[in-house]
């Protein structure tokens, strides 16, 4: 059997999705409201997999300035990582999820 410390787990393929959806508590969903418009912007080009440099290109933004949008919105969402971030923005449907 596989496991996620075994890096050849899925022959190179990315994970399978998982089997229930992320849940995150009301009050986290509702923390989603407060984002600004720029913050929602380089969220949604996040969840592409974009780097830090890829948003800064696509939305005209030095690095600096997407890397603070990034923890202005870790800190309003009081989420870990940017990714969180991410998924919590989706989750509350303020970003679309990205078309593959």
């Amino acid at each position: 059997m596989a496991t996620l410390s075994d890096p050849g787990a899925n022959n190179g393929e990315a994970p399978p999705a998982p089997s229930q959806p992320l849940r995150f508590p009301p009050e986290a969903l509702q923390r989603c409201a407060r984002l600004t418009r720029r913050e929602r912007d380089v969220l949604a080009v996040l969840a592409t997999g974009a780097s830090t440099d890829q948003v800064a290109s696509r939305l005209r933004l030095s690095s600096g300035d997407v890397r603070a949008h990034v923890q202005n919105a870790i800190r309003t969402l009081q989420a870990r990582s940017k990714l969180e971030a991410v998924l919590l923005a989706l989750a509350a449907g303020i970003i679309d999820e990205p078309r593959s």
